[in-house]
């Protein structure tokens, strides 16, 4: 025993450490306690039993033990290893000497040991709490425990199995209260009652209370056999050997399994709410070492109930405030040996409006819940307040309430082997759904096998939703995929409805006796196999009605795209109807506008207007959205197409496209009917070409393939019909092509004929001829077809010729000025195959037109063409009344090129057909080798004669003569200069002859047979020096019998004169001036 002063404490502790230390002994409470120390505060009113105390975090250890405390397991702890128990030794030595008290010494001559092994064995009894043993007086006193143990050992004796164990931190391990003489004890996890009954406690926080001779409260977990439930203010009563449990949350108990009794299972719905009391054994049969029939033995007192709100159970949707089962005071024995169809609870089950109260007892079920089985009457069982009526069997189980059966509800009848009972609604998966047209409401006929179901009865409605085969309605006409909704107001629905072809989604049918309606659908037209869409729609409005076998279907939008699918197209509509027995969909825009006068109306007029019908627009990427508009269109499933009527215009490329006939046909995949007659507009921005009587095969928005006419309408207006056998984009513009035979030519003009290919461009007014043209007058026998290509102005023919032209056939074509070899006599070429040699005077090229008021072929380039008087420029006429003929530019008078002469003309030529004369007004420039002293000495000469006439540069042809030379802007330069200073301070390049005449006339000589000059001459180079001067001259071209002479005279007067002659090999000159002759004679 210690004291504390300061404390006024009083701490007695054991002489032995730990739990193995002598126990204290607590009469009150009739139990043992072993612990190493008590704390006595004697200003308080508690005793603490506890550890030493130590460190704060220090654990204590102690143990409660009754009085009456046995175990099989401590008797043999206490025999150990010795033949003979200890406590029979001690028994033995008190019988034989007649005493309480054993010394050590004597003990010890009783057991045969020494002193110290009797004293060891004395001690560990004394610990073990059947005798008092005193130290210090080696001495021991018998406690009557010892003879309770050995007739519990033998049976002969009742005891317990009550023994608490202790374990805390920071406290003690039990406290008395000396005012009320309550123990509490801390720190028991749990304990047993009775091992042979299998009760056992496990309090809360592991605190109980110990009450007088073993009787304690507790709050905390009881096992009882095979239940366990949990309580509050639970009392221990030991004399009765019973729990008092007055309040039970929830109590759950194992059952044998129903096909291996020797396993056990819990049951899945534990009773509820209950108070109760534990009979755990007879008082008198604590230890069980009788077998008293029925217990341990429990009776509920109270009503308790049992709920179904678990999670597994439905997701817990049987909520307890108005779902469960009341249960009557019951009694349950043999909580450990009772058989699992032997538990039955009568009360009665509140199933929250679902079926009147039905009781009937709860007993195990086969998922070993809390339930029962019952049968309806044969009028059936209200459902819901009466909203429907049940038939056949309710089964209550930890699948909640069930049903097998079936539902009438409205006008339906749901059979199912399994419906679901909920609180607010009903499921269940049914094995066949029927509806008919009984009720004061209209409802289709319906029927279909496994359906899923679910019923709202309080909100008065049931959705049926298809499971595996559709809903079969309006006698088999109908298959519905999806949902349909029983109602008071009838049947309606959502998914999709199929009728043969037809097919309906939408998410709110309304179902009537034989149609149905849809304010907002998809429409959909599958092909007579069944693989192929033909045609959808989205957003409408439909009427289905099985009495006039058509559906009718209306745009909630106006209208807007739909698609013909199979056909791979889309339509603008807002309306179609589809008739059942005709298979055929009629689709309309009647929103459009009105087709009135449209088939009256020119393809021009048509471009600019809006089409009237539904507008029609190819899906198919190939046809790049192609499309029409028809006023009146139907699909037909049996043909497999689309007749378009009334469709006024397709455009196709940069084409109009204009039916005659105008219907369209369209067939899978975009393919539209070759159209057999119509009419062509290219192109639909310049509106230049139609063409008529056309085959059309339309491929796309940007190609389509025709042939047919095109009128060519001459100056006149003359309508001419090509065939085009080619008309198509290329590759994006219209180009048509066309060829005119030979045999058959076609008039560019009066002027012209031609044959060949023609080739119309949507963009160019004017076609482009490849072929021949020949002129159409009676000047000469052997005209050519003159090969060209080129568009063709029909008011403004400019046909290009070539510097060498040919004919179609591939001959050299001429047009030129020529003579005759022989004799020199002129004659025209104006695009004839006559040869074009030595004999030609001179040649023309560049455009070919004709002039009507002049009634003139005219060749020359397009400046001069537009300007013959003013515009400079070589040309070539040909008159078509007259046959006269001229011509300007170089002339060739015959020489031979390879001569030591040459010669350089240009000028013009007139032939006058019916004279057969020829008139030149022309330049002459002549080189050849020769003295030059003689040429200077000329030159100045000339120069010097103040005779002479200069040259008016202003009149003359010397302008033209330089840009025929030159070329335009240096001819027209070199000429201002000249006429600035009236002579260069150089001759230009390209102009040193040695002798140049501007101008000379020239006329043919019949008589003569020769080329001669008259009047007076311009002469404006001589050798290095500008002469510039008006001078009499003669020159002379005459045909010899060797070759063409060219023979020139010049007279500044009669004294003064110089004449030259060349042959074709040699030349000659003489003067009147002597030195001009001498220096011809020195030269070598």
């Amino acid at each position: 025993m210690r004291y504390n002063k300061n404390s006024r404490e009083i701490a007695c502790i054991n002489n032995k450490e730990g739990i193995s230390a002598s126990p204290w002994v607590d009469s009150y409470h009739a139990i043992d306690i072993y612990t190493e120390a008590v704390y006595v505060e004697l200003n308080g009113h508690i005793i603490e039993f506890t550890s030493v105390k130590g460190p704060a975090n220090s654990v204590s250890f102690a143990s409660f033990e009754s009085n009456n405390y046995f175990t099989q397991l401590k008797w043999d702890k206490v025999q150990g290893i010795d033949d003979i128990n200890p406590i029979y030794r001690v028994r033995d030595f008190v019988v034989k000497y007649k005493k309480n008290s054993i010394p050590v010494k004597e003990f010890a001559r009783f057991i045969g040991m020494d002193e110290t092994q009797a004293e060891v064995m004395l001690m560990r009894l004394a610990i073990s709490g059947f005798i008092n043993y005193e130290s210090y007086r080696k001495t021991a006193f018998i406690k009557e425990k010892i003879y309770d143990y050995i007739k519990a050992n033998i049976k002969k004796q009742d005891y317990d199995n009550i023994r608490f164990v202790s374990s805390t931190k920071k406290g003690a391990n039990a406290v008395l209260n000396i005012f009320d003489m309550d123990l509490r004890m801390y720190g028991i996890e749990n304990f047993s009652l009775s091992d042979t009954h299998f009760v056992n406690i496990a309090p809360v926080n592991g605190e109980i209370v110990m009450k007088k001779n073993r009787s304690f409260e507790f709050n905390g977990r009881i096992t009882a056999g095979r239940f366990n439930m949990g309580g509050e203010r639970c009392y221990f009563d030991y004399e009765k050997f019973a729990l008092n449990l007055p309040k039970i949350d929830s109590m759950a108990f194992f059952v044998p399994l129903y096909g291996d009794t020797n396993k056990i299972v819990r049951i899945q719905t534990p009773l509820q709410n209950l108070v109760c009391e534990l009979l755990i054994d007879d008082p008198t049969n604590k230890s069980s070492i009788k077998r008293v029939p029925g217990y341990p033995m429990l009776s509920s007192l109270e009503d308790s109930y049992v709920y179904y709100d678990q999670t597994k159970i439905q997701q817990g949707v049987y909520l307890r405030e108005s779902f469960y089962y009341k249960l009557d005071p019951f009694k349950l024995k043999d909580l450990m040996t009772f058989k699992t169809d032997s538990v039955k609870f009568t009360g009665v089950l509140k199933s929250a409006g679902i079926f009147p109260d039905i009781k009937e007892p709860l007993k195990v079920m086969k998922d070993y819940s809390l339930g029962f089985i019952i049968e309806t009457p044969n009028i059936g069982m209200p459902a819901y307040g009466g909203k429907g009526k049940f038939y056949n069997r309710v089964d209550l189980s930890l699948q909640g309430l069930l049903g097998a059966g079936y539902l009438e509800y409205i006008a339906s009848r749901s059979d199912s082997r399994m419906f679901v009972f909920l609180p607010d609604s009903m499921v269940s998966i049914t094995d066949k759904f029927i509806c008919s047209n009984k009720s004061g409401v209209e409802f289709p006929e319906v029927s279909v096998t496994q359906t899923s179901e679910h019923w709202f009865p309080y909100k008065d409605y049931m959705l049926v939703h298809q499971k595996a085969e559709p809903f079969m309605m309006y006698g088999g006409e109908a298959l519905h995929s999806g949902t349909l909704i029983v109602a008071p107001t009838g049947l309606t629905g959502k998914g999709t409805n199929k009728s043969a072809e037809m097919i309906v989604d939408a998410d709110n049918f309304k179902f009537k006796g034989i149609y149905y309606n849809a304010d907002t659908a998809n429409f959909t037209l599958m092909s007579l196999n069944g693989l192929d869409i033909a045609f959808k729609a989205k957003e409408v409005k439909s009427k289905v009605d099985f009495k006039t076998r058509k559906g009718e279907f209306k745009s909630m939008e106006g209208v807007k795209p739909c698609d013909l699918t199979y056909l791979q197209y889309s339509c603008e509509v807002d309306k179609f109807d589809w008739i059942m027995d005709s298979k055929e969909l009629a689709l309309l825009n009647s929103s459009s506008v009105s087709a009135g006068d449209f088939a009256k109306k020119d393809i021009k007029s048509l471009i600019d207007l809006e089409q009237p019908g539904a507008k029609f627009t190819a899906t198919n990427p190939v046809q790049k959205g192609l499309t029409f508009n028809s006023v009146n269109a139907t699909l037909s499933l049996k043909t497999n197409k689309l007749t378009a009527d009334e469709v006024f215009l397709v455009r196709s490329g940069d084409a109009a496209i204009r039916p005659t006939d105008p219907t369209i046909i369209i067939r899978p995949g975009a393919q539209m009917d070759t159209i057999e007659d119509a009419r062509i507009l290219v192109d639909t921005e310049t509106r230049l070409h139609e063409f008529y009587s056309a085959r059309v095969h339309i491929f796309s928005s940007s190609l389509y393939s025709a042939n047919g006419y095109i009128d060519y309408l001459d100056e006149n207006k003359k309508k001419q019909p090509i065939f085009m056998v080619k008309i198509n984009p290329d590759p994006i513009s219209t180009r048509s092509l066309g060829t005119i035979s030979k045999d058959n030519p076609i008039q560019l003009s009066p002027a012209f004929n031609f044959f060949g290919k023609v080739q119309v461009d949507a963009k160019d007014s004017n076609f482009l001829f490849e072929g021949g043209v020949q002129l159409t007058h009676n000047c000469n026998e052997n005209l050519a077809f003159v090969n060209f290509k080129s568009r063709v102005d029909a008011n403004h023919i400019y046909i290009p010729i070539s510097e060498a032209p040919t004919s179609v056939d591939g001959q050299r074509v001429t047009a030129s000025l020529q003579y005759n070899p022989k004799n020199m006599e002129p004659k025209s070429a104006f695009l004839t195959n006559d040869i074009e040699a030595d004999n030609t005077f001179m040649t023309a090229k560049g455009f070919l037109t004709y002039d009507k008021a002049s009634n003139e072929y005219r060749i020359a380039s397009m400046d001069k063409l537009e300007d013959m008087k003013e515009a400079l420029g070589d040309y070539l006429v040909l008159n078509k009344t007259s046959c006269d003929a001229k011509g300007q530019g170089n002339i060739n008078i015959g020489l031979s090129k390879s001569g030591v002469v040459k010669m350089q003309n240009y000028g013009e030529m007139k032939i006058n057909n019916n004279s057969l004369t020829a008139d030149f007004n022309m330049s002459i420039g002549v080189k050849f080798p020769f003295s030059q002293l003689a040429l200077d000495y000329m030159g100045i000469e000339l120069y010097e004669d103040m005779n002479l006439s200069p040259i008016e540069f202003e009149t003359s042809k010397y302008q033209e003569q330089l840009v025929a030379m030159y070329g335009q802007e240096k001819g027209v330069e070199i000429y201002e200069d000249l006429l600035i200073t009236g002579e260069w301070k150089t001759i230009p390049k390209d102009m040193d002859y040695s002798l140049y005449f501007s101008s000379v006339k020239m006329q043919w000589d019949p008589i003569l047979n020769s080329y001669v000059s008259y009047g007076d001459v311009e002469l404006s180079i001589v050798g290095k020096y500008q002469v510039n001067k008006v001078i009499r001259a003669k020159i002379q071209l005459v045909k010899t019998s060797i070759s063409n002479e060219i023979r020139i005279y010049i007279e500044a007067n009669h004294d003064h004169w110089y004449f030259f002659s060349y042959n074709g090999a040699s030349m000659s000159a003489i003067s009147s001036y002597d030195i001009f002759n001498d220096y011809i004679k020195e030269t070598p």
